[in-house]
Parts: structure tokens; C-alpha cells; sequence
């Protein structure tokens, strides 16, 4: 590069100690990590945490999560200057969605014990806040490089206290039910191992370190889901590993034998979670859901069947404004007698809006999917880079990931492991667009060599 290129960190987010002809490459072209990078890391890291109720604060009656005090100076460093970066369109859908939710909660009255209307909306707002910080926060590919690790650490913490304790995989996270990990755990899963198929990350800082600890956290993380008896984690696990598959083999910056064994370090992993679930006789759960799954036993696949098309029959009827979150499980049990009970919750996040919310409330948040699965930054017709449209296939894995994952609770709505995880995938889409040409090589076949001068936008 020119002596007088231009350092892409110059900005009023973070300051610059260095000129910018004394940066190092690896920085000039977004490889290098930022003081952002270790913030990400803190947050990440920090959900260990929020696994202890003794590290949970109340606050007003709201149990406050520690991962709450690096996200919030990340907030005030990131938003206040950085908010342009974010795509305009999903996130005004995002908050239309938000505040609509918020409204429809504040108009319908239920017992506080149930669903308290301040406490929901302030955790619904602080999971907006947190995807828009993580993703404002990833200024290099190193940056989410440790964003990356600093989720599985927490993570794979949490997951330690099942490997001490052969009784704790259904209480990893107090305050919680035995289905709240796996909505933590699957993110990092995804994220560690899309980082393990960036082979053509080259230049990163500490890549190839992070990739080997984040593969020990998946196995540690993956062998403790598996350990557990929650099923819909175990059909997380399986679509991470079929996105990942998918992911490899359609690329086209990798050669054939690069994208073979991308396949076999997936697969590698997915055998030694397994195997080691064998090897300490803990399939136990395993087999007992498999054949719960396989023969209704215990009638919930039917339950969440008819939960699911009553759910939907009180939005139709109640279209506008729904009849407030808070109230849907007390609607439900009324039209469901044959269930006993006075509440029966929907288990689906896509069934508890729709009859809690409203269709536009709904709308709103499909349309903010949708326009974050197509999105393309504005101004960049013609001059993005593969690197883009590899980084928006990972936001695309992440948030078909929250789909499915969000059949089987309303919790994920604020759940901070996938609201980081799509933060960090945001991020990198962010990041990559601010770049007219790949900054890397791609990896080709032995015997084939291709350079490009690599220049960050003006």
C-alpha cells in the first residue's frame, strides 16, 4: 500500500495513539484488533455470570445480569458515534416492533407474579440495545475474532458446572428452566465453528489461537447439551452442523480440498462430542428423549401443536393489539380445559406474539428478519466484496438458528447469548461492507497463487 493510505480506525469512536503510517497491516486492512475487541470479549465472558442468582443483583425487583456493565460502557462508546453504520430499514422495524410490544403489554393486566409488564418490557429494550452495541462494537475482523471467544468462554464456564456435577445439565443457570442453556450455548456453537471454516483468515490476530480454544469450549458446551434432557437443543445442535455443511460446500472462495476438510473438522467435532457422551455413559437422557420424540409418549409434541393453532386463533381475533403477552396463557388454558390448569405458556415465541402482540407488532419483526437477511449496505452497489456476502451468510445461519430455536420458547426474545451472537454476526457484515475488495486471499488449489491490493473505502 501507498505511504499515504488512510487508517480506517481514524474516528471519533475510539482514539487513534498511533499515525497511521506506523500501523502495522494487518490493522491498515481490518485484521487487527481494537480496544472494542476487548470490551466484546468482557461481554461475552461476563454470561458466566449471570448463571449464578448470587451475581444477579435485584434491581427494582429485576434480577440484573452482569454482562449489563461492559455492554453499557460499550453503548455509551458505540451508539453515541456509531449509529450510521447500522442498517437503517431492519433496525426501524426492529424498534417499531419493540415499542408496539411494549405497548401491548402495558394496556392488558395479569397477576405480576406471572409477567410483570415493567420487568418484560425492560428486558425486551435491553436485548434491542444489546444487538445494536455488539454489532456497533466489531470494528475488525479481529474485534469479533475475540467477541467470538470472549461468548464461548461464557459459555463453556457455564457448562463446567455440569461436567463437575453428573445431576447439574438441567440447572446449569439458576433462576432458570432446563431448556435456558441451550438458547446461551447454540450462538457460540455456530459462531466457533464458522470461525474454525474461515481457513482464508490468514492474517487475523491470534485466529488460529482463538480457533482451538473455541473448538475445546464447543466440545466442553456440546457434550453438556447432549448430556441434558432438552431436545430442542439437540435440533439446534443438528442445524448448526447442516448450516456449517451447507455453508462450506457452497462457497466459492475455498478449493475443493479446502471445503473436504472444512467438512471433516466439522464432523471431527461432532463425532468427539458424541463419543465422548459414550465414553461417560451419559446418553441416558439422550435415549429417553429420543424415544419420548419418537412415540409421543408424554403427549407434549401434541400439546405444543395445539398451543400453536389455538395461539394463532386468539391473534386473528385480536389482530391489532393482541390481548396483551401477559394474558395468552391464561387464554390459552381456557380454551384448552382438557389441560387442567389456570396458564398453559405457548413454548413459541412466533405463537406468543401473534396472540399476545398483534399482526402488525408480528409483521414488524418478520420484516425486520427479512430485511436483515437481504440487507446490502446503501451507497455500495458494485463494490462489495466476497467477504460481505460471506459474513451475511453467517447472519443469515444465525438468524435461521433463532427461528428454530424460537419454536420451542418466548424466552429468546431476550436471552443474551443470541442476542450477542447476532450482534457479532451483524458486526462483521458491517465491518466487511467498509471494504471495496477482499482483504485476504482467497485459498486456492496448491500450485495457484493470486495477490490483490487491498484498500479500505475512502
Amino acid at each position: 500500500m501507498s505511504g499515504n493510505s488512510v487508517n480506517p480506525y481514524a474516528s471519533s469512536f475510539w482514539p487513534n495513539a498511533l499515525p497511521a503510517r506506523q500501523l502495522p497491516r494487518t490493522k491498515e486492512i481490518g485484521n487487527g484488533l481494537t480496544p472494542a475487541g476487548i470490551l466484546l470479549w468482557l461481554i461475552g465472558a461476563s454470561l458466566f455470570l449471570s448463571g449464578f442468582k448470587d451475581f444477579r443483583p435485584q434491581i427494582g425487583g429485576l434480577h440484573f445480569q452482569p454482562y449489563l456493565i461492559p455492554l453499557g460502557i460499550g453503548a455509551l462508546l458505540a451508539v453515541l458515534t456509531r449509529l450510521q453504520k447500522l442498517p437503517a430499514i431492519p433496525f426501524v422495524c426492529l424498534t417499531i416492533f419493540v415499542l408496539l410490544y411494549a405497548f401491548s403489554m402495558a394496556g392488558a393486566q395479569a397477576p405480576l407474579e406471572w409477567m410483570n409488564p415493567k420487568d418484560e418490557i425492560l428486558k425486551i429494550v435491553a436485548g434491542l440495545v444489546t444487538i445494536i452495541t455488539v454489532a456497533l462494537l466489531v470494528r475488525s475482523r479481529g474485534d469479533f475474532v475475540f467477541g467470538v471467544t470472549g461468548l464461548c468462554v461464557g459459555v463453556a464456564l457455564l457448562a463446567t458446572r455440569g461436567l463437575q456435577d453428573e445431576n447439574a445439565a438441567d440447572r446449569l443457570i439458576d433462576s432458570a428452566n432446563k431448556n435456558s442453556y441451550s438458547l446461551y450455548a447454540l450462538p457460540a456453537v455456530l459462531l466457533a465453528l464458522y470461525l474454525a471454516a474461515r481457513t482464508d483468515w490468514k492474517q487475523v490476530t491470534l485466529r488460529r489461537s482463538a480457533v482451538a480454544f473455541c473448538i475445546l469450549c464447543t466440545l466442553a458446551i456440546s457434550f453438556v447439551m447432549l448430556k441434558g434432557a432438552n431436545r430442542s437443543g439437540y435440533l439446534g445442535l443438528a442445524v448448526v452442523l447442516l448450516e456449517l455443511a451447507i455453508y462450506s460446500l457452497r462457497g466459492s472462495r475455498l478449493s475443493k480440498f479446502a471445503k473436504a476438510r472444512t467438512i471433516v473438522r466439522i464432523g471431527i467435532v461432532a463425532a468427539l462430542a458424541v463419543g465422548l457422551l459414550i465414553y461417560f455413559k451419559a446418553t441416558e437422557a439422550f435415549e429417553r428423549r429420543f424415544e419420548q420424540t419418537v412415540t409421543d409418549d408424554n403427549g407434549s409434541d401434541t400439546l405444543r401443536i395445539n398451543l400453536f393453532v389455538q395461539s394463532f386463533k386468539i391473534g386473528l381475533a385480536n389482530p391489532v393489539l393482541g390481548i396483551g403477552p401477559q394474558l395468552v396463557p391464561f387464554e390459552l388454558a381456557r380454551r384448552m380445559p382438557e389441560y387442567g390448569g389456570t396458564m398453559i405458556d405457548t413454548h413459541n415465541v412466533i405463537a406468543h406474539i401473534f396472540a399476545g402482540s398483534g399482526l402488525i407488532c408480528f409483521g414488524a419483526l418478520i420484516a425486520g428478519g427479512i430485511t436483515l437477511w437481504y440487507w446490502r449496505p446503501k451507497g455500495k452497489s458494485g463494490k462489495l466484496s466476497d467477504n460481505f456476502y460471506d459474513a451475511r451468510w453467517l447472519l443469515r445461519m444465525m438468524l435461521a438458528l433463532w427461528c428454530l430455536r424460537g419454536l420451542f420458547s418466548r424466552e429468546i426474545l431476550y436471552i443474551p447469548g443470541f442476542n450477542i451472537g447476532l450482534g457479532l454476526a451483524i458486526g462483521l457484515c458491517i465491518c466487511e461492507s467498509t471494504f471495496r475488495s477482499p482483504m485476504s486471499t482467497p485459498e486456492l488449489p496448491s500450485g495457484s497463487r493470486r495477490k490483490s491490493l487491498l484498500s479500505p473505502q475512502s
